[in-house]
């Protein structure tokens, strides 16, 4: 038998699987397991073991997720980690756009949390299968037992059977007899329907545990387009194609035709109809299929919520980035945020698990804890040595079924209100918007007075150094990422290092990953490594530290961008996989492109100083990730770079997620097509502003004020033009200088804000422009015409007859493409001012363009 998982986004599949490639993933189990195992069986330490184990399968399931975003971009062949993302946790409608890693990863965190509440609550019983359980070896016990309760799929049919035989397979001789049984025991009894035999059904606190997680996780129920009922329904329709062309079994064209006509019925967990009645007239229907559920915490601990959300973040992060004039401060304090964040994450994930951290990036850390979880020790901790003065923190308890159906607040009120409508709003995304409006922010600690101001900032009060104690603590951590970074370079040790708690910290950071990832990859072409922006000086030398010529020198361009729409598909999610499916991709998205952009960009540049021989003098990429977060990023690299930087990036984006025209998707006749065509529902791209300067020694914190007005134009750009024609991805990225950034008003139509596939054009234009005589200077002129055509037409004519036809030829593709020309002038002339300064005799246009 044969299945697909559809991601949600993109409504599309990659690969089928079959039965058979259950080995797979119960390999990968196994390899985890014998690496954990010392070779003796674990009595009394066999908590530790089970977490150690726990440990090694999500990491194994995050890491089948990196493989299917580097296949997909780069073509390369994964391990059987990615059977845990190919593999879906339900074959049926629209189920199937579960992977059965996410589903194994929100069963555990919900299974985890709960199981330790009721540890500290003292709901209950500790005694389960005869043996009795402290704590640490209920956390790693219900941990395994949550992550391997669906291993036997595929098929779905029988799995629990294969389940049981599976664990007992893999986990003996690795402990004691009876917790091998007994763990076979909690994996495999986590169905309580009418329709299971008795002994198979849960019987003591930890198989219920298991059970209402799993339930809570609802794949079944998974997927809702928030105010897209008609995208839905051609999601129905693709859906039923798949189920009569005999392709997979969906869970059959009766079925799928009862969700079309919105006509669900049955029982909780019947075998023929499993859709816990979503898209039911009835508005009670789910309410009552979900009955046992909804039971859970009265069942398990008189009533006491067992769930809870836990947020934290240091909040306003724009306002300490702004207290940053000098790169090293900067830097420093993103660095310093990003390392604060994952101590947090880490602590979590110490003490619950690490399935329990739903997201870590982009300054904040959201967790499903136990309702007992208590914050103070950590935040203690981890707040020592980095004395903010606020921080953001939230907790709020939840229900098994408010996982399932939202809060209970909303899941009444409905009568006579479209059921598509009451049923993409009755989920789990809305459960968190609640939690987000419950937020405090807290002050911590007031900074130590003082009769100066730090000399770094401005604004704390400075220490007897000169600096604040934040801007001393940035300004390190900065430092430490740079010595790291050498480190990778072959420059230093990491004995050097040994000993400095914050080189721990810079290792744990997706920019040092992605420096390493850069190299590795450009080490596979014998390319030389990249160059970490130690100080913006240094594009004004060469690699052995010389002063270069000023129009020899690369001009540094900051580029901050953020997601389109990010925040609105997060909040449309019908359950906490559907969640994790969609943050894991914005985070994946925006850090995959950015190495393919930079790997691409250091290809290119190699070829350039080649052919100019000059790859003893310069590097073949320099950048500095200043922010790497969930929905938003921000680095620098020269000037010069920016437009095939944006051009790679579009093209990773597109790669990754599909752009399609709206009204123009047509299912394909081809069967294999069909699959794998990516039908985007909504518009996920990226807005950037890349603000150019000469001077190296302007405030940064300014530069980015400035980079993000250009991102606001892009921004609008995207919603009044873009998300009107396409759904799916893109870079779309607004480019100034110093010289038109206060000038320019950006217009509704394209000019100095492009599509990133749009920059091949920006080169090929100037490149034409350049040889037929027209440069940096001659385009000011048309510039001040304001884009009126025929007069550009007439000084041309009269001034360079001879470059009238390239002219005419640049503006005449220009204004078919629906751009404004004065904008686009503009960005022509600052790009060419860029583009003509010289590499080795040779102008950077001269060179080796896109292709």
């Amino acid at each position: 038998m044969a299945y697909i998982w559809m991601d949600p986004l993109t409504l599309s599949a990659i690969e089928k699987v079959e039965d058979s490639d259950r080995n797979k993933t119960v390999g990968v189990i196994q390899n985890i397991i014998n690496k954990v195992f010392d070779g003796k069986q674990c009595n009394s330490d066999c908590a530790k073991f089970l977490n150690e184990v726990a440990d090694g399968i999500v990491e194994a399931i995050n890491k089948g997720w990196e493989e299917y975003f580097k296949s997909s971009l780069w073509g390369e062949k994964a391990g059987d980690e990615i059977y845990f993302v190919l593999i879906p946790a339900d074959t049926r409608f629209p189920g199937f756009v579960n992977s059965l890693g996410d589903h194994m990863l929100t069963t555990s965190a919900f299974a985890v949390s709960a199981a330790l509440a009721y540890y500290d609550l003292g709901c209950g019983e500790l005694e389960a299968y005869g043996i009795k359980f402290d704590r640490e070896l209920l956390r790693g016990f219900v941990r395994v037992a949550a992550l391997l309760h669906d291993i036997g799929k595929p098929p779905v049919n029988g799995h629990a059977k294969r389940t049981e035989e599976i664990i007992k397979q893999l986990f003996s001789g690795k402990m004691p007899p009876n917790l091998v049984d007994a763990l076979s025991k909690a994996s495999s009894h986590h169905h309580y329907g009418r329709f299971y035999p008795e002994e198979v059904r849960p019987s003591n606190f930890i198989e219920w545990i298991v059970a209402f997680s799993d339930k809570a996780s609802a794949s079944s129920r998974s997927f809702l387009i928030k105010g897209k009922k008609d995208e839905f329904d051609n999601f129905v329709e693709l859906a039923l194609r798949i189920q009569n062309n005999k392709l997979y079994d969906l869970g059959g064209s009766d079925y799928l035709n009862s969700i079309r006509n919105r006509n669900s019925e049955g029982e909780e967990d019947d075998e023929n109809l499993r859709t816990y009645g979503f898209l039911n007239n009835d508005e009670d229907k789910a309410i009552d299929l979900a009955k046992t559920l909804r039971k859970a915490e009265n069942k398990l601990c008189g009533n006491k919520k067992l769930l809870s959300f836990y947020h934290f973040e240091i909040p306003s992060i724009k306002s300490y980035l702004k207290r940053g004039r000098e790169l090293s401060v900067y830097a420093g304090y993103s660095i310093m945020i990003d390392s604060i964040i994952h101590r947090v994450s880490n602590e979590i994930k110490k003490r619950v698990g690490s399935e329990a951290v739903i997201s870590d990036e982009g300054g904040s850390v959201l967790a499903i804890v136990p309702s007992s979880f208590d914050s103070s020790k950590i935040i203690n901790c981890v707040l020592k040595n980095a004395p903010f003065e606020m921080i953001r923190e939230g907790k709020m308890d939840f229900a098994f079924a408010e996982a399932h159906l939202g809060p209970e607040e909303i899941w009444r009120g409905w009568s006579g209100k479209d059921a598509y409508d009451r049923d993409s709003i009755r989920g789990f995304g809305s459960l968190l918007s609640k939690f987000f409006s419950e937020q405090e922010t807290k002050i911590v600690c007031e900074p130590e007075k003082s009769d100066r101001l730090c000399e770094k900032c401005k604004m704390n009060p400075a220490t007897e150094e000169g600096s604040c104690k934040l801007c001393k603590s940035a300004e390190d951590y900065y430092k430490t990422f740079y010595n790291a970074y050498r480190t990778l370079m072959g420059e230093g040790t990491e004995e050097e290092l040994e000993g400095n708690e914050k080189y721990k910290d810079v290792k744990e950071l997706r920019m040092y990953k992605l420096s390493k990832d850069l190299i590795d990859l450009l080490e596979k072409d014998n390319i030389r490594k990249p160059q970490i922006i130690g100080s913006l000086d240094n594009l004004n030398k060469d690699i052995s530290g010389k002063d270069l010529e000023v129009d020899e020198r690369r001009i540094p361009c900051l580029i901050v961008g953020d997601g389109d729409n990010f925040g609105s598909l997060k909040s449309n999610a019908s359950t906490l996989t559907h969640y994790i499916s969609i943050t894991r991709r914005f985070t994946y998205m925006i850090y995959y492109s950015i190495l393919y952009a930079l790997e691409n960009v250091a290809k290119d540049n190699y070829v350039m100083l080649e052919s100019a021989n000059a790859l003893n003098r310069l590097p073949v990429i320099e950048f500095y990730p200043i922010l790497l977060g969930g929905d938003d990023f921000s680095l620098i690299i020269p000037a010069q770079n920016v437009l095939r930087f944006s051009c790679y990036m579009d093209q990773a984006l597109t790669t990754l997620n599909g752009r399609i025209e709206k009204g123009k998707m047509q299912i394909p006749q081809n069967l294999a097509s069909m699959l794998t065509n990516k039908r985007p529902y909504e518009w996920f791209g990226i807005s950037a502003g890349a603000y150019i300067y000469s001077n190296t020694s302007y405030p940064l914190f300014l530069a980015r004020e400035k980079a993000e007005d250009l991102e606001h134009m892009s921004k609008r750009y995207s919603k009044n033009e873009l998300q009107k024609r396409y759904n799916g991805s893109g870079f779309i990225v607004s480019i100034l200088d110093d010289k038109y950034i206060n000038a320019y008003e950006g217009g509704s139509k394209r000019g100095v804000t492009i599509l990133g596939n749009e920059a091949k054009k920006v080169l090929d234009d100037i490149k034409e422009l350049e040889e037929s005589g027209i440069s940096y200077r001659k385009i000011l002129d048309y510039v001040k015409l304001k884009g009126d055509v025929l007069k550009i037409y007439y000084d041309v004519a009269r001034n360079n007859g001879d470059s009238l036809k390239s002219v005419f030829h640049v503006i005449s593709k220009t204004e078919e493409g629906g751009f404004n020309i004065y904008g686009y002038l503009i960005l022509l002339s600052i790009m060419s001012k860029v583009l003509e300064n010289r590499v080795n005799n040779k102008y950077y246009y001269e060179l080796e363009g896109l292709e």
